[in-house]
């Protein structure tokens, strides 16, 4: 991203009012003397003129000390996104007028940590109102606004969550929506964001609490943080301090508002059934949203069937068995249902999870996943599901709240015989397809150059391992980093890979994979130190005798030898025989390697000003690539080449292998190798105008374009490089160019 006319503002003005501040009472002592000065030249009784000298002196001096005052006081710049990580916010939202002034007077004492709880039943709309009130707070909060999940219900892969679990899921996610892209992970995670959020301030909703003690491990430090608590259980948090804000149902009146905006016209002027189903849901919002959402897609012919609906008694014992006014808009939305969709209900009910993929309710359903979508849709349309947008996977995850989740559950039991329970139990404890075909498949499509294939199918394997609870995603959550790291990925790995696959204390294959892919994002940001212990760990703990950290230690060698040769060629030269030494004892004599081996020796060779081994070097990396349709080695090898003629002053060869690894990187879509290669051919181009008086204005003009290409493409990938193209293009003759 290339800094804004305000990020260069903004720099200057640090760097002037900082050398300010470095002087302190400089501004001071100067005043002093100026009004000395004044006094000396005077000697007697002043007149008008320096009197208005005087006066001026000191407004200039007040003004000087009060920019100061404001200057130590403001939040820190920050120079990429701000957070707003909140639940889905309702569509329509109505009242709690009352409640938003109470919970404005609660976080607005400025003694300590301001923290509010807002208390009551499932449905009431405890998310809705803390997401809305977070909404409007954030503008007094500069650090954004997070949110964070406490609730002990299955997630997606895992079973019911701990405490620990908690923490380190919410804490994780807070730490990357504040801190930046390139901001190193650490096991202490409590820390370091107690550490950005009193530098940041943001407001922090903590969602489904059940423990105050789980909530004080997640408050931020300092009092210049808000704090958001919703539960269901309000007398837990009696006593600790905290305001307990009981919501209460909305007024009729409200409920009705809140149905107007929801649904047709048609219904809205049928005001006796309106009203008839606002009394029945008793002015529970998430009731009324669901009811609106059957309704709205009805016309209004079906008005005395809706009505006969709610003044069935079958629907009033139902919600006085069940208990509440949601419980009579999932029966009515349920009755409303077709059959196909009723099962799909009742099997998430067996599936019993809060947060699925589309692959673990297919094989309950018995139906491939095409129809399965179909059903999942129709729920959705419904209002019983929802989809999670912001899985950063790209996976598709369905979310169901807890109260339909309940209801489904009683639905699978009432409706389902003991048969066919018992045997979708057992289908449900089945492992799902093997991960281990979709990993293999997604790593060989990478090296094939079919790089969308490769990330449709490492995703599909994050899925699959997703489907059964229990099953690890680790090495899946790996291959995905391998895909996007090597496409030209911005941003920090925890955005795909959990803080603690990198960080763990016992590694495996997953771990290896992981570290080595932010040692890659390292080098790339030019974090030399962070990418060689990431490197070094992965050297020293890893046993080439076991299967698959043989492969991944070839690996961590050859980008060892690739960073340490840019200062010691032997040492680079030494990781790479080691790492040959261990191919060699690979099934089929790591015949896959082969190519990113003698790839490694060309670089060295080359940069230990070697070129005729580095020539060969590359040659035999072209042999190995050819005979095992590694495409993408091939473009990379030419790109190796190109680098290799680039001294030659008088060769067209560096610019024929150079276009040659353009065209390849772009067929598939590689933003970092395009990237790479645009800029290999505007350093070609610029050396060829000095050169080339004759036709310096073309090369120029060339360098330029390839010199925007490389500055667009590095960025949007996180490379340091993009900053050697924006100086390129900013020094005579380019800065003129358009």
């Amino acid at each position: 991203m290339s800094p804004t006319w305000r990020e260069n503002f903004s720099r200057n003005a640090d760097r002037v009012v900082a050398a300010i501040l470095r002087a302190r009472w400089a501004p001071h002592i100067l005043a002093g003397g100026a009004l000395l000065t004044i006094l000396v030249r005077v000697r007697v009784s002043p007149s008008p003129i320096h009197w208005f000298s005087f006066g001026m002196l000191v407004v200039a001096v007040s003004l000087l000390v009060l920019l100061t005052w404001l200057y130590r006081r403001r939040p820190p710049a920050r120079d990429y996104l701000v957070p707003s990580a909140l639940a889905a916010m309702p569509p329509v939202f109505v009242g709690r007028t009352t409640e938003m002034n109470q919970l404005d007077a609660c976080l607005s004492d400025p003694r300590g940590l301001r923290v509010a709880v807002i208390a009551g039943p499932n449905g009431i709309g405890k998310t809705a109102l803390a997401a809305v009130a977070a909404t409007r707070l954030a503008a007094r909060y500069p650090g954004g606004t997070l949110f964070g999940d406490l609730s002990r219900e299955p997630h997606v892969a895992s079973g019911r969550r701990n405490d620990d679990d908690i923490v380190r899921d919410v804490l994780g996610a807070f730490v990357t929506g504040l801190g930046r892209p390139d901001l190193p992970v650490h096991t202490a995670l409590d820390e370091q964001f107690r550490d950005l959020a009193a530098r940041y301030r943001p407001v922090v909703v903590l969602d489904d609490a059940d423990d105050p003690e789980l909530v004080r491990r997640l408050l931020p430090s300092g009092a210049d943080c808000a704090v958001l608590v919703t539960t269901a259980n309000g007398a837990a948090f009696d006593g600790h301090g905290w305001p307990v804000l009981e919501l209460q149902p909305l007024a009729e009146e409200q409920s009705m508002d809140l149905i107007r905006a929801m649904v047709s016209a048609t219904w809205v002027d049928d005001d006796e059934t309106c009203r008839r189903i606002v009394r029945a849901m008793h002015g529970h919002p998430n009731a009324l949203r669901l009811t609106a959402t059957q309704l709205a897609s009805r016309s209004g012919s079906h008005a005395d069937a809706i009505r006969r609906i709610y003044s069935d008694p079958v629907t009033t014992l139902s919600a006085l068995r069940h208990g509440g006014a949601v419980t009579v808009a999932l029966q009515v939305s349920y009755n409303l249902l077709g059959d196909d969709e009723r099962r799909g209900l009742r099997l998430i009910g067996c599936l019993d999870r809060v947060s699925f993929p589309l692959s673990a309710l297919a094989p309950l359903i018995g139906a491939d996943e095409a129809e399965t979508l179909r059903v999942v849709d129709r729920l959705l349309v419904a209002g019983f599901l929802s989809r999670n947008s912001t899985d950063p996977l790209g996976v598709p995850v369905y979310r169901v709240s807890e109260d339909v989740l309940l209801f489904a559950r009683q639905k699978f039991q009432e409706e389902s015989k003991p048969a066919d329970r018992r045997r979708l139990e057992r289908r449900r404890g089945e492992p799902a397809a093997d991960i281990a075909g979709p990993i293999a498949e997604a790593r060989t499509l990478l090296e094939a150059g079919q790089l969308r294939r490769a990330l449709v199918t490492a995703r599909r394997a994050v899925e699959l391992a997703r489907a059964t609870v229990g099953r690890p995603v680790d090495l899946a959550l790996a291959t995905l980093a391998e895909v996007r790291v090597e496409s030209g990925v911005a941003g920090p790995l925890r955005d795909f890979v959990p803080a603690g696959l990198i960080d763990r204390s016992l590694p495996q294959v997953a771990t290896y994979r992981a570290r080595r892919c932010a040692a890659v994002l390292a080098m790339r940001c030019r974090d030399e130190d962070a990418a060689r212990r990431l490197l070094a760990s992965i050297v020293d703990q890893c046993d080439p005798s076991k299967p698959g950290e043989d492969e991944e230690l070839v690996l961590a060698l050859l980008e060892t030898a690739r960073l340490e040769s840019r200062r010691d060629v032997d040492l680079g030269l030494a990781s790479v025989e080691r790492a040959a030494r261990i191919c060699d004892d690979l099934p089929d004599d790591g015949i896959d390697l082969r190519a990113r081996l003698h790839r490694a020796y060309g670089r060295v060779y080359g940069r230990a000003a070697q070129p005729v081994k580095a020539r060969w070097a590359v040659q035999e990396a072209e042999r190995w690539a050819l005979r095992r349709g590694q495409h993408l080695r091939l473009a990379w090898i030419a790109y190796d080449r190109a680098k290799l003629a680039q001294p030659d002053a008088t060769s067209e060869e560096a610019f024929r292998y150079a276009r040659d690894a353009l065209y390849a990187f772009s067929d598939m879509e590689h933003r970092y190798g395009r990237g790479r290669a645009a800029l290999l051919l505007a350093e070609l181009h610029r050396a060829a105008a000095d050169r080339q008086a004759a036709h310096a204005d073309g090369h120029r003009r060339r360098a330029h374009m390839h010199w925007q290409e490389a500055r667009d493409e590095l960025s949007e990938c996180g490379d340091d490089a993009a900053e050697r193209a924006r100086e390129r293009l900013a020094t005579p003759p380019f800065a003129e160019m358009r």
